[in-house]
């Protein structure tokens, strides 16, 4: 899997230098969609998040009804444009992508997978990424300037700092409660949650869940809110967690690090 994901990173760094992308900034995902005569087009609510059909040359880029965020958007997009450049060999190339698809590291699609890692490269690439994140310590602030640098999610993010970011920390998106997807800095002292676990009243996402108002700068609690289970884990360890709404998707993502 190590060399699949490798070679989708080498196709995302191709496609840029193909088009001579050699400045940090936003990539124009739509224009490189177009170059390569593949058009983005709106498609109803209720769809798949992301669709991409191509056959004699051309092909169609198809982002659901119910995708309002840019951010989103635009990850789709590079997602799909993952799919084209990794997989594509002169037949027709038709792919379905939901949400499950995008971002989570805990799927066993490799090819998603693929397209996952393509998108973020293309996106975020890993030389502008470390050079923007360099010495900076882990905060909303730094999110905030890798959105605007970048114009990506932070699920997008969580997934680039876990794994290139100066500071040990991890990343736990929970949905409706429930643990969906997470992923650790190497550094960091714990690595282990399990998916679908529910969220700890030791954590303020409990709070967040239960409608209450939480802390916007970030608090020190318990490893036990998260890490009972994990092989490391000490009793009265305390690290810092940050909680961060996302209302879109039902969800908060979640900051911790020592």
């Amino acid at each position: 899997m190590k060399e699949t994901m490798a070679l989708a990173k080498a196709n995302a760094k191709k496609f840029l230098r193909n088009y001579g992308i050699q400045k940090p900034g936003r990539v124009d995902v739509v224009a490189l969609a177009n170059l390569e005569s593949i058009y983005v087009q709106k498609g109803k609510p209720g769809e798949a998040l992301g669709r991409i059909c191509y056959s004699g040359g051309e092909g169609v880029i198809t982002i659901s009804g119910d995708v309002s965020l840019e951010s989103q958007k635009r990850f789709i997009i590079a997602h799909e444009l993952g799919h084209y450049c990794n997989e594509f060999s002169g037949r027709e190339l038709f792919y379905i992508c939901h949400s499950e698809y995008l971002y989570n590291p805990f799927m066993k699609n490799i090819h998603e997978h693929e397209a996952n890692e393509f998108a973020t490269e293309l996106l975020m690439p890993e030389e502008w990424f470390i050079t923007l994140v360099k010495k900076k310590p882990l905060s909303k602030k730094l999110l905030d300037e890798i959105t605007g640098c970048f114009g990506v999610g932070l699920s997008a993010i969580a997934m680039r700092y876990a794994e290139f970011g100066d500071y040990p920390a991890g990343f736990i998106f929970v949905t409706d409660g429930k643990v969906r997807w997470c992923k650790f800095n190497p550094s960091f002292p714990f690595g282990y949650v399990p998916i679908g676990t529910k969220v700890s009243n030791f954590s303020y996402a409990f709070e967040f869940f239960e409608g209450k108002e939480i802390p916007d700068e970030p608090e020190n609690i318990l490893a036990d809110a998260w890490f009972l289970n994990d092989r490391n884990y000490k009793k009265d360890f305390f690290i810092k967690e940050l909680v961060i709404p996302m209302p879109n998707y039902q969800s908060a993502m979640v900051m911790v690090w020592s």
